[in-house]
């Protein structure tokens, strides 16, 4: 040791300190000594006090041989800061370089830290950060509760400045007790109050092998993630720990090691090893599970992406698949590739012959399209987007498209360009609502832009996804109604498609067009009680994905939807209705919309507490059975006064079923099934079986409960489920068994197959199809067993209150072999019908209220006041749409061919084809024509359907409000109270065209029948509403309106088929006046216009031939001998001359000419020329081909146009003369020559259009030559 001696040569000592040396007091020591003088010298302190002698005790602390060969200056330093941690109870930390390669370590830290392990982590700490070896150490305990401890190091120097505070810090670390720095950890982090709620939470939190493995600064970013858990199963943490990185997860329940590893390996996480523990925080148990990952290019880049992710799958927000891996890949994040994910299943739904497998490892081998796909997204529905939004949606379009380019597989391309085309058709989103109750995605298309969806397209569709459930919205109109159901088939879409086609036509009887909607549970539980709360669970979702891509209005303005970006113009209409599985729901959507303040309240979905009960009305069953009185009533009886048979299926605690079964009090319901019970009854007593079946529909009680002392001899209630059925003789005898033991499938068979007068079918499945057919087209593997062909049905009439009981083709089977049905959608529509007007009837008194001119009790008993009147205005839709089918049934059979013109019509103005609609080909529907048989009425049902739907469309697009009557079509909507209390809110009704419209449409189809708008639009190319107009004013001035009524006063007296031809004739000449004023001769005439013409009808009645008067005279006798009065069958043949009077008239106004003088020219010449003859063959003229009609439209107008020519070149002078006399002088002069050419052709074969035209082309030069 280098000892320096002031001023004297320096001293030199070798060899070892004795133990005496190194151990007494350093003060003792005559160089030290003086040292120590110099020391307090320099210290402001008096000699005695407390820091004088603090500092003395201070330099005996230190080492002997640093004391000896230090400066002086180093040593006071040294002094200073060990008497200073002495008093701060704090660590203490200097180096001091005495020697080249060597150098003293002090430190002093408070005596109750110091261990011997905490000495041996002190010196690892010192040697690892020098670099240095330990030559020697020794610790010293001051009496100030101080310990110094000092190493002698073998190193290449001491540090300064920041490496010394460096070192200082890492060994005040190591000396500071593990709580005492997790402590003023958290003091730094949460403040004093919240590190005093987190110290006391965690107080025995962290055992001994915890504190060893963990830093406190770790400690506190763990319970940062546990206090974040909150109702979280589990949270995560990403960090690097050396060389490693490590993957923490944190879980308020143990998490299985077999359950986080999957999730892992789909994030693309591979585990080397992982290690787990637990926290206790006062009473609750946290699970540390810590796991060592492979390390990988971005994973630490991404780490807070990452945790995020792996937070929300744990919580069950998203879905646990390899999709997941885009999060690291693709620098993603997890709702952005939930996004992805909720495309990429969408896709499914078209049927993309892509495995689903195969769909996840497609978008994790394109990360980059798949970025570009989200930022084309982001692009199009940012709502915190700024600048040029069009701009930036184009660029992204741009890359996106330069993405596809590169792409070589034709999997890979049909998937992600299907991604792309969603996207560009997506309308409107959610994803950036932040109000939305959990995480679900809703994408609003337009259809029109997505060509997967083939064809059939709707107009828009809502598609939600989420991770239990996922749903489509299916809509054919921007105003359009239909269910919402829960369905048990991955492919839903395809369910639901094929059901709103059937929805659509099921419509036409309202105001909205088609929609249906369905929702699916992707992992349901086998539970059926957990499954039943879990789908009304999910169904709630589904409503939420709905409204929250929907506007609403305001007064009257329409508000969007906050955060969402719309691409498509305003769009406030969105009403549902209960279907399978959501019977019950209804004020469970009710709820929700008004919650999102959805301006139809609780008019969203009709059926809720405050809505028509339609079991309580019986409305879908008594619809049915003014459809059934129909049938019956064409065969001469009444089911209300006249006993019938029955059998049927269903429950007669159901609505349907049960509401049907007790219409009638004359009913003989003979036998039934249900999915539980069997019922015989081979000879009911009439009244008691009626009472029977009214007390079970009140009780909602089962054919078990059915009194067993009212069935008759051999009959009883047998269960489905036994292994076989013993019939008595009775029960054999009725269902025509040979077999007194039989299965129950075979009695249920039996049932179906039974020759009954009515079978009312009120349940689910499907009982009956073509024989043509195999059960797998019936689509219902149920019912395979039981199921029969139509051919085996012996039903005289069929009620359709459920749906779905026939297929189409077994309908018309059933209906060519003489059984009288319709559809389900015609018979069962008083339900949908009633929804309906309950919807509008709310939307109107809705505004009432909003006003403050009604409370909503006092809306709510109105609406229950009105309940029977509302049930008559369905009824009677009900009436209109039996009437409208029994009338073309006489049409379609006397000119089947022009029904097959309107079936060529919907093909082409909907590109469907006619075997998808169940319609007849051309061939099928000349070898009708041939063998004199029309359409059936389950065929009529389908088009006139089509054909609304396609008139609706058009009127819609021009303006309705211009249609004659316009006000009082509206009105008439609407109940008598509601037109009493609030007609200018009526006519300022939302939805006021579109009631009209429909409104006007049934009126019309019904009067004129299915093919009348599309023949006149082809033979006239007018407009829709030019059709509706002009057919509305001809109806006018055939009185038709009072025909409708005396026909439906005779209804009780006449002959239902009787009241069909008749009306059918009159309705004949209001079609051909149409005709005339749609074709280039003629015009619409106007109000004054129509007024002058009225009287024309009568005024050519009157004044024909002797020979045509007498056989009209004999044509009235034999009307009223089918009890028709004498002025009903004058009106009836008066309309088969309005064309001519229309024409008459006109010919006079151009003229100039008295009406009557020129009814007797034009009459007389028309006889005398015979050309009324060919006219009058050629208005019921039967078609022989699919271009007949059109032929003879044609035709018709030519003869009609040359008659017109000839009348005007022979200005005959009528006055007081007849029309036989002028016909007699008219025949045997002028017209001997037009005579002749009418005779030479027609006189000699039947008439056709080869003839005809040949007669055109005579008759032509025959008028030329009269000058």
């Amino acid at each position: 040791i280098r000892v320096a001696v002031p001023g004297r040569p320096p001293l030199y000592l070798r060899g070892l300190f004795t133990h005496r040396a190194i151990s007494s007091p350093r003060r003792g020591v005559p160089i030290l000594r003086g040292v120590l003088a110099t020391i307090l010298a320099q210290q402001p302190s008096a000699p005695g006090s407390y820091r004088y002698k603090g500092i003395a005790n201070a330099f005996d602390a230190l080492p002997t041989e640093f004391l000896l060969s230090t400066p002086q200056a180093v040593i006071a330093d040294a002094v200073d800061r060990l008497f200073e941690a002495e008093q701060m109870q704090e660590v203490h930390v200097s180096v001091h370089e005495t020697a080249t390669g060597a150098a003293l370590a002090l430190i002093a830290l408070p005596q109750g830290r110091y261990s011997e392990e905490l000495r041996r982590q002190i010196e690892s700490e010192l040697c690892g950060s020098l670099g240095a070896s330990c030559s020697d150490s020794g610790v010293h305990v001051s009496r100030f509760d101080t310990v110094l401890l000092h190493w002698w190091l073998r190193t290449d120097g001491a540090p300064t400045g920041e490496s010394l505070s460096a070192l200082t810090n890492r060994v005040r670390q190591v000396a500071t007790p593990w709580s005492d720095r997790l402590w003023h950890g958290l003091q730094e982090a949460f403040g004093q109050a919240e590190a005093d709620r987190l110290a006391e939470r965690y107080a025995n939190a962290f055992n001994d092998t915890w504190m060893r493995e963990n830093t406190p600064e770790r400690t506190i970013r763990d319970l940062q993630q546990i206090e974040a858990i909150g109702d979280r199963r589990v949270a995560a943490d990403l960090y690097a720990l050396g060389d490693n990185i490590i993957l923490r997860l944190f879980q308020s329940t143990d998490v299985h090691l077999t359950d986080i590893l999957p999730v892992l390996d789909h994030f693309g996480l591979v585990v080397i090893d992982a290690a787990a523990t637990s926290i206790l925080a006062g009473k609750t148990k946290y699970h540390v599970d810590s796991f060592r990952l492979k390390a990988g290019p971005t994973l630490l880049e991404r780490s807070g992406l990452l945790t995020e992710a792996l937070h929300n799958v744990f919580a069950g927000l998203v879905g646990d698949d390899a999709l997941n891996r885009l999060v690291v890949s693709s620098g993603l994040s997890w709702r952005e590739v939930d996004l992805l994910r909720g495309y990429m299943r969408y896709c499914r739904q078209f049927q993309i012959k892509i495995d689903p497998v195969r769909m996840g490892e497609i978008l994790l081998a394109n990360p980059v399209t798949c970025h570009a796909l989200v930022d084309l997204f982001h692009a199009r529905f940012d709502p915190d987007l700024t600048g040029d939004r069009a701009a930036r949606t184009a660029a992204a379009e741009k890359l996106v498209g330069e993405e596809l380019k590169l792409i070589l597989s034709h999997d890979e391309d049909l998937l992600l360009s299907s991604i792309f085309q969603l996207i560009t058709a997506t309308v409107r989103t959610n994803y950036y609502r932040t109000d939305r109750n959990g995480w679900y995605l809703s994408f609003k298309l337009d259809c029109s832009k997505v060509a997967l969806m083939g064809r059939n397209r709707p107009m828009f569709e809502i598609w939600v996804h989420a991770k239990e459930v996922e749903g489509v919205h299916l809509r054919f109109g921007k105003v359009a109604r239909g269910g919402l159901r829960w369905s048990d088939r991955d492919d839903f879409r395809t369910e639901v498609l094929g059901l709103v086609t059937t929805q659509q036509v099921k419509n036409v009887v309202i105001v909205p067009t088609g929609s249906k909607g369905g929702f699916f549970l992707k992992h349901p539980s086998r539970d059926p009680a957990t499954r039943r709360r879990e789908a009304d669970l999910y169904y709630e979702t589904f409503i939420r994905g709905l409204l929250e891509v929907t506007d609403t209005t305001k007064q009257g303005v329409v508000v969007p939807p906050p955060r969402v970006v719309r691409h498509d113009p305003d769009d406030p209409y969105l009403v549902v209705a209960a279907d399978k599985g959501t019977a019950h729901l209804s004020d469970t959507a009710n709820r929700l919309s008004i919650a999102y303040g959805h301006w139809l309240g609780d008019a969203f979905a009709s059926g809720g507490s405050n809505g028509y009960d339609h079991k309580k009305v019986g409305i879908t069953a008594r619809g049915g059975w003014v459809l059934v009185k129909r049938h019956f009533a064409e065969m001469g009886r009444d089911p209300y006064t006249q006993p019938f048979t029955v059998m049927g299926v269903g429950d007669l605690g159901g609505d349907v079923f049960g509401n049907g079964l007790i219409e009638s009090k004359h009913t003989k319901l003979l036998a039934a099934f249900n999915h539980v019970h069997i019922f015989l009854d081979p000879d009911p007593d009439v009244a008691k079986s009626y009472h029977e079946r009214l007390r079970l529909f009140e009780a909602v009680k089962g054919w078990d409960h059915y009194d067993k002392g009212l069935i008759s001899k051999g009959g009883g209630v047998f269960d489905r489920s036994a292994k076989s059925i013993s019939l008595s003789p009775e029960a054999q005898a009725m269902l025509g068994s040979e077999t007194a033991e039989v299965q129950p499938n075979e009695v249920m068979n039996a049932i179906l197959q039974m020759e009954v007068d009515l079978f009312w079918n009120g349940g689910i499945g499907t009982y009956v199809k073509a024989s043509t057919e195999t059960d797998a087209d019936a689509d219902d593997r149920a019912n395979d067993a039981i199921r029969i062909n139509a051919t085996e049905l012996r039903a005289k009439v069929v009620g359709e209150g459920g749906n779905l009981g026939f297929t189409q083709k077994g309908r018309i089977e059933a209906a060519r072999a003489g059984v009288r049905l319709n559809t389900d959608a015609i018979d069962n529509s008083g339900g949908v019908d009633m929804s309906d007007h309950e919807v509008n009837l709310k939307i109107l008194l809705d505004q009432v209220v909003a006003a403050g001119r009604m409370t909503l009790d006092a809306r709510n008993t109105l609406l229950e006041e009105m309940t029977e009147e509302v049930a008559g205005l369905v009824l009677a839709d009900n009436d209109t749409h039996g009437r409208q089918l029994s009338r073309d049934q006489l049409r379609s059979k006397t000119d089947i061919f022009q029904f097959g013109r309107a079936i060529a019509f919907i093909e082409r103005e909907f590109g469907r084809k006619r075997e998808t609609l169940t319609l007849p080909s051309e061939e099928e529907i000349a070898a009708r024509a041939a063998a004199g048989e029309g359409l059936t009425r389950p065929e009529l049902a389908v088009l006139q359907a089509w054909v609304k739907m396609y008139v609706r469309r058009e009127m819609l697009a021009g303006d309705p409000t211009q249609l004659p009557g316009y006000d009082a079509l509206l009105v008439s909507y609407f109940p008598k109270r509601m037109r009493e209390l609030f007609p200018a809110e009526i006519r300022t009704h939302m939805l006021a065209k579109e009631i009209a419209t429909t409104m006007a449409i049934t009126r019309i189809v019904a009067d004129a029948g299915a093919a009348f708008f599309p023949l006149n639009i082809e033979a006239t190319g007018a407009s829709v509403i030019e059709v509706a107009t002009a057919y509305l004013r001809a109806q006018r001035l055939a009185r038709m309106d009072d025909v409708r009524a005396a026909l439906e006063q005779l209804r009780p007296t006449v002959a239902l088929p009787t009241l069909n031809r008749c009306w059918v004739a009159v309705d004949s000449g209001a079609r051909e006046v149409t005709r005339f004023w749609l074709s280039s001769r003629g015009k619409i005439p106007n109000d004054a216009e129509l007024d002058g013409m009225l009287s024309a009808a009568d005024a050519v009645f009157s004044s024909q031939a002797s020979e045509v008067a007498a056989r009209h005279k004999r044509e009235i006798e034999e009307l009223k001998k089918l009890d028709l009065p004498n002025d009903v069958a004058r009106l009836v043949l008066d309309a088969q001359y309005l064309n001519v009077a229309l024409m008459v008239w006109s010919e006079a106004e151009r003229a100039r000419v008295p009406f009557a003088e020129m009814v007797v020219r034009h009459l007389a010449v028309a006889r005398a020329s015979r050309m009324q003859d060919v006219i009058d063959s050629l208005a019921g003229r039967p078609a022989s081909g699919r271009w007949d009609p059109l032929a003879y439209r044609i035709l018709y107008n030519r003869f009609y146009a040359l008659l017109n020519r000839l009348v005007a070149r022979l200005p005959v002078q009528a006055t007081n003369a007849t029309v036989d006399q002028r016909e007699t002088e008219l025949a045997a002069g002028p017209l001997a020559d037009v005579r002749a050419q009418v005779d030479a052709i027609l006189g000699r074969e039947p008439a056709t259009v080869s003839t005809l035209l040949v007669l055109e082309e005579r008759l032509e030069s025959a008028i030329t030559r009269l000058g």
